[in-house]
């Protein structure tokens, strides 16, 4: 987070409507869990907005923006040809990364990939994921009911996972849940511990021991996880 290195990022500003310090914290998150299990994600970043950067700029409403957002706003590096997946069909080669996601999504309860909103990005030989400022449902009391573990939902409690956008494009598919019960392994005290230290001191909200406590819960119920997961999936 602190690389300080040049390139071209595309920067979600804090005066959006769905943007904040907490929203930033999920996004960052979101990333950081994904990088850690080792699936497709856009690379965070956090930018800073100055006062001088805005002097820079003529255009009247995209400077009244970013004279709004001034301070650190949560990015992502520019990763161009990825453009924004089309799934009037998906190829066999993209299945595994679809499985991924989709169980990613399961596992930290985002309710954000959806046919209006894909927020996934494709070359055609990956799929990228993006946009997770609505995850970690369980922190959000309008979002998902209690209960928060899937295993204990009931069918009408797991709508959101069913209007998954992949969800029609992974039903029924081999998937090796052994191999991704190892990834959420990986979410140990050190990635937690070291997650933390790379998260802005504005961004750390109350949000962090909730998403920490629950994603930890869920891992260390994992073979219950599991299970709903494969019904899910199935």
């Amino acid at each position: 987070m602190d690389s300080h290195k040049k390139s071209e990022y595309v920067v979600k500003l804090k005066v959006g409507e769905t943007m904040d310090d907490s929203a930033n914290l999920r996004e960052l998150m979101a990333a950081f869990i994904a990088m850690e299990m080792d699936i497709p994600v856009i690379e965070p970043a956090a930018v800073e907005i100055s006062t001088e950067f805005v002097n820079t700029v003529d255009d009247i409403t995209v400077k009244q923006r970013l004279q709004d957002s001034i301070g650190l706003n949560f990015g992502s590096t520019y990763i161009p040809d990825y453009p924004t997946i089309s799934l009037a069909s998906l190829p066999e080669k993209l299945i595994h990364f679809a499985q991924e996601i989709f169980a990613f999504d399961v596992l930290i309860q985002n309710l954000d990939r959806t046919k209006r909103k894909p927020n996934m990005l494709t070359n055609g030989e990956e799929i990228v994921a993006l946009d997770h400022e609505k995850a970690f449902g369980f922190s959000f009391a309008s979002f998902i009911p209690v209960p928060f573990n899937i295993w204990e939902m009931n069918n009408d409690q797991k709508k959101w996972i069913y209007s998954h956008i992949l969800y029609p494009y992974i039903k029924g598919k081999k998937f090796d849940f052994n191999e991704f019960t190892k990834k959420m392994l990986k979410l140990n005290d050190p990635f937690w511990s070291k997650a933390y230290q790379l998260i802005p001191d504005t961004w750390k909200t109350q949000q962090y021991d909730t998403i920490k406590d629950r994603l930890i819960s869920f891992i260390n119920n994992r073979n219950q996880f599991i299970k709903e997961l494969k019904i899910s999936m199935s």
